[in-house]
């Protein structure tokens, strides 16, 4: 499978969180199971772990 073009494939960071549970939440939706979602931004803080910040990060 190719990547769409312009697309980047890196380690989650901190600062991702948001973007990761708004992705949950829309394949939730989708699959009609939003009402299911128990995942919050702090229950990914807490279990995810993380690259270093991306501030600190020399990649992209």
């Amino acid at each position: 499978m190719a990547l769409p073009e312009g697309a980047i494939i890196r380690h989650a960071v901190r600062e991702d969180v948001s973007t990761i549970l708004r992705l949950i939440n829309e394949l939730a939706d989708y699959e009609k199971a939003l009402s299911s979602v128990q995942a919050t931004e702090a229950t990914l803080l807490e279990t995810l772990t993380f690259a270093p910040s991306i501030t600190n990060s020399p990649h992209p």
